[in-house]
């Protein structure tokens, strides 16, 4: 693995999961990183340019304060590259076609959510869209992409099934939204509507 500042904290923390209580320790503004609903759909998403721009730190000194941790943990460091881009960007496009190819030549649709499962570890939504986007303008079928959808609901289901609680200090954002959400459905509930969320 190379550390960049286009890396997922999530596939690092996936990796090499001492992390977790390290970035937890590096910066009081890293605490959501305990709660493993957000760690799971944030952190696909942030990369550590971002979480650095979160703790307004500086992002060469985060990556060489992990990297140096990583060393001290396992005695191994990684290669640091400036490179913004995904550098799987290429093997993830060439495997999402597999996986749809597969499916319409008959491979199950759970051997399918398998593979999309573990191709998609470490990407966030708009990064899947972007790799269908990238296969329709290579001449794949919109219709042979659709067959996807099922994948897709079924991945992201999953992850809002467990329904982990959400803890964040009171003056949160996220505390906030919370709080409204739950007294709109209180107040629906109260006058007899269904709640669709």
């Amino acid at each position: 693995m190379k550390i960049s500042p286009s890396l997922k904290i999530f596939k690092l923390i996936n990796e090499y999961p001492f992390l977790l209580d390290f970035m937890v320790n590096y910066n009081p503004k890293y605490q959501l990183l305990k709660n493993k609903s957000l760690r799971i759909t944030m952190g696909r998403m942030a990369t550590l340019k971002m979480v650095a721009s979160v703790g307004n730190i500086d992002i060469d000194k985060l990556i060489n304060d992990i990297n140096d941790e990583i060393l001290d943990k396992t005695g191994e460091r990684l290669e640091i590259t400036k490179e913004e881009n995904d550098p799987d960007k290429e093997y993830k496009i060439n495997e999402l076609k597999k996986i749809i190819e597969g499916l319409h030549s008959g491979t199950s649709l759970e051997i399918a959510k398998k593979q999309f499962d573990e191709l998609t570890l470490d990407v966030d939504p708009s990064e899947i869209a972007l790799m269908e986007e990238e296969l329709i303008r290579n001449g794949m079928p919109a219709e042979a992409i659709q067959k996807l959808c099922d994948v897709h609901v079924d991945v992201f289901k999953r992850s809002l099934d467990k329904n982990e609680c959400v803890e964040v200090p009171e003056n949160h954002p996220i505390h906030t939204y919370i709080k409204e959400n739950s007294n709109y459905s209180a107040s629906k509930v109260g006058e007899g509507k269904e709640i669709l969320f």
